[in-house]
């Protein structure tokens, strides 16, 4: 085994504190007096309020014996712990502009004023979990989903980042949505607007951005992006930070599994549908289906030979290959031309089975999960 000099160690170490002292660089370095919040720390917080909000699931019942005080300890180490780490985040940002004493006093109220939204977060999560068993054909009772269900837990620790964020705790609310990320795969900036009843099937890989706004009983696939699709800048080239730049869904919109949906000017209508892989870059108007076509597989054998393209439309579609005087099967389109939005996507099938002819009476697609 190769075993390194011990002066090429010693080399970097010293480097590596030269960089520091020299402050060579100082994106990646933190030099302030005061210690940052913890990470630890927050994810001590983000379990308490799981206890708090779901209890019985996390934490005690409330049917145990000494339910009530176990709470109350409870809330009261989450109200200290909670406003030292407001106070540490705000020191931090300003630096030496603010008296630490000014500080603390107001990071003391920040945290009550935030405690004291926790009912009515509380009252809004009663809402998801019911709405998470309405949508969710696989769930057989209540019971597995505040406990199982990662986008009811990503979504909890939203609501709570996002009592921070309006409090202008922005490093906060970024630290307790990163931590919820790396708990469920859900990424919810906590500066998004999301209303009551809010669903997030699977879950993995969503993406819910800064300036998303989300209406009522609104459903969201796994690997759903609400995203930017440019950036304005000023003058000068830079980014003009805060500008509207994420998608707005209307009340009982459903995004389905790895759609993205893009851009600030981007208005989802109420109780439309955007298909499962679809890249969506301008408005639809309400009650407006929307979907992927047109989608062939191609396969070979291992053995060498190749075989001829399949389409993804399923059993029944056309071969390619079929005399021209078998009758054409006619697409989506050419069967309901008044129900089609030509402005949006090009002629498709299915996004899930492939099979035009597969769809409801209005021309929707399969689900793309359960």
């Amino acid at each position: 085994m190769n075993v390194r000099p011990a002066h090429t160690t010693h080399d970097a170490l010293e480097r590596l504190l030269v960089m520091d002292d020299q402050r060579t660089l100082p994106n990646s370095s933190y030099y302030g007096s005061h210690p940052l919040p913890s990470q630890a720390a927050v994810a001590e917080i983000g379990n308490d309020l799981l206890a708090l909000f779901f209890p019985g699931y996390f934490g005690p019942s409330p049917a145990s014996d000494g339910y009530q005080w176990e709470q109350a300890s409870r809330f009261f180490k989450l109200r200290r712990d909670l406003a030292q780490q407001i106070y540490l985040a705000k020191l931090a940002e300003c630096g030496v502009d603010q008296e630490p004493g000014v500080i603390r006093k107001w990071s003391e109220e920040t945290t009550d004023s935030v405690l004291s939204t926790l009912p009515q977060v509380r009252e809004l999560l009663e809402l998801d979990v019911q709405a998470a068993y309405d949508r969710d054909p696989a769930a057989n009772s209540i019971l597995p989903i505040p406990m199982c269900y990662p986008g009811i837990r990503a979504v909890a620790v939203y609501r709570f980042a996002h009592e921070l964020h309006v409090r202008e705790v922005a490093l906060l609310a970024i630290m307790f949505s990163t931590w919820a990320k790396s708990q469920t795969g859900i990424d919810i900036h906590p500066a998004a607007k999301i209303g009551p009843g809010f669903f997030i099937d699977h879950g993995t890989g969503v993406v819910i951005g800064e300036t998303a706004e989300i209406g009522k009983n609104v459903t969201l696939y796994q690997g759903v992006t609400l995203g930017s699709w440019n950036f304005p800048r000023d003058s000068q080239g830079q980014i003009i930070r805060g500008a509207k730049r994420h998608p707005t869904l209307q009340d009982g919109v459903t995004v389905y599994a790895n759609a993205s949906v893009l851009g600030g000017d981007t208005v989802v209508g109420c109780y439309s549908d955007v298909g499962a892989n679809v890249t969506l870059r301008e408005s639809l108007e309400r009650e407006t289906v929307l979907w992927r076509e047109k989608q062939h597989l191609q396969k070979r054998s291992k053995k060498g030979s190749s075989t001829k393209p399949k389409s993804s439309l399923g059993a029944g579609a056309p071969d390619p290959s079929a005399s021209a005087a078998a009758p054409p099967q006619l697409t989506y389109r050419e069967r309901y031309p008044d129900r089609y939005n030509d402005s949006v996507l090009p002629d498709d099938g299915c996004p899930n089975c492939g099979d035009v002819d597969e769809r409801d009476e209005f021309g929707k697609p399969h689900n793309a999960t359960d």
